[in-house]
Order: C-alpha cells, then sequence, then structure tokens
C-alpha cells in the first residue's frame, strides 16, 4: 500500500469515526439505559404481583414469565 493511499484511508476512517461515536453517545447509549430502567421497573412488578396473595394476579403474573 502507498503512503498516499494509505493516508487517504487513515483520513476516511477519521472522518467517519466522530459522526459514528457522536451517534452512540447521542441515541444508543440514553436508548439502552431507557430500556434497562424499565425493563427492570416491570420485572419488580411482575415478582411483587406474583407473590401477591390474589391467586389471580399471581397466576397472570406466573403465566407472563
Amino acid at each position: 500500500m502507498t503512503e498516499d493511499r494509505l493516508q487517504r484511508v487513515m483520513e476516511i476512517i477519521s472522518d467517519s469515526l466522530v459522526p459514528l461515536l457522536r451517534g452512540t453517545l447521542n441515541y444508543t447509549i440514553p436508548l439502552s439505559l431507557i430500556s434497562f430502567s424499565l425493563g427492570l421497573v416491570l420485572a419488580l412488578l411482575v415478582a411483587l404481583v406474583s407473590l401477591s396473595p390474589n391467586r389471580v394476579l399471581s397466576k397472570l403474573a406466573r403465566s407472563y414469565v
């Protein structure tokens, strides 16, 4: 690989890397945190309902799992 070609490849990589990292920081990480939080809340609610003395709610929660 010639030096000009290598320099061009490195330039393309550096130009592409900044938008990719910005997209990751702006969208992917917050979306993952929101999804994790909602899943945790839903799991906690289902776990608490499955321990409920109400048989109907308990069976519904256990069938969901």
